[in-house]
């Protein structure tokens, strides 16, 4: 779970993982000169100025670094000894992807919080807080709850911010377009999941909807969309037993049994459901076939349980 989780938020998180090879959103290729503000590149401001030699010559020296143990410790000193610096949001979303890289989970949480702080619109951290806070949740840590509550928040600041992100450099808009449209079912997915906790079904189906049309193989928010339409005043038992089935498809060998078994309770008590069980079928008069246990095995050769929905009914 823990290797998918990353891979995920690698995938949507352009060169966030990799930063040790890339500038940070809104950086020069390279570092600054100090007391001189590098060329903005065309719809970008220009990067901060570091004037102090002392604190320049600490970044630079962090920011080169190539082995990704060197560059956190070399980051996280550079903070500590200048926790004002005008690099601060670089110095972060440089080190968030680092400890991403490494694959220390708390320590990306930690970073990407204080990059939110730091800049309230940071959509990369904003990602990443949405994503594992919820998958935390679902994943039944103890503090669920509050996990998810922050999910929600991260996941809506996300959504308010994410039409003010402007193309970082040297990516593509196909590539852009791609990672903008993952990130929206990211925040979508946190929404929803705290929707169906808190019960409120109608945010949950809207945002849920939104995530599955994107992630239709995604079983952790395929599934609570089903129960987000089941639990709805009246229940969408069309889409939420279409869900469901779906969730059955794609779930974790584990939990189909449960799953179909679910779905075949809520299709049983709808008055407009009906199973269709044949039976055996008779065999025509005349002569038998040669040999007979031919006969005897297409007698027992019964076709599955069949549901089928009655017509005019307004399931």
């Amino acid at each position: 779970m823990k290797k998918i989780l990353l891979t995920v938020v690698l995938g949507v998180a352009v060169g966030a993982g990799a930063e040790n090879a890339q500038p940070a959103q809104g950086q020069p290729s390279t570092p600054p000169a100090q007391g001189q503000a590098a060329a903005p590149a065309p719809g970008q401001t220009a990067a901060p100025v570091i004037k102090d030699p002392a604190e320049y010559n600490a970044y630079v020296a962090a920011y080169q670094q190539t082995d990704n143990n060197a560059k956190i410790s070399g980051l996280e000193a550079f903070l500590t000894q200048y926790p004002n610096s005008v690099m601060k949001t670089q110095a972060l979303e440089i080190l968030m992807g680092a400890y991403q890289q490494a694959g220390n989970t708390k320590k990306t949480m930690e970073t990407a919080t204080k990059l939110v702080t730091a800049d309230p619109c940071q959509v990369r951290a904003l990602t990443l807080l949405a994503y594992f806070d919820r998958v935390l949740a679902q994943g039944g840590d103890p503090n669920a709850k509050q996990l998810l509550a922050d999910a929600k928040k991260n996941g809506e600041q996300g959504l308010d911010c994410l039409p003010k992100w402007t193309k970082p450099e040297g990516t593509t808009i196909v590539d852009f377009d791609k990672t903008k449209a993952q990130m929206t079912g990211i925040f979508n997915a946190a929404i929803g999941i705290a929707a169906v906790t808190d019960k409120d079904y109608a945010t949950a189906v809207k945002a849920l909807r939104s995530a599955v049309d994107g992630n239709p193989a995604d079983f952790s928010v395929v599934y609570p969309l089903a129960l987000a339409y089941l639990g709805q005043t009246p229940p969408d038992y069309q889409n939420g037993i279409w869900f469901a089935a779906r969730a059955a498809a794609v779930a974790p060998p584990a939990a189909q049994a449960q799953i179909e078994k679910y779905t075949l309770g809520a299709m049983a008590g709808r008055s407009c459901w009906r199973p269709q069980r044949p039976t055996a079928r008779k065999w025509p008069s005349g002569p038998r076939p040669h040999p007979p246990s031919k006969r005897t095995r297409w007698c027992r050769r019964l076709p599955r349980t069949r549901w089928i929905l009655l017509p005019g009914s307004s399931c």
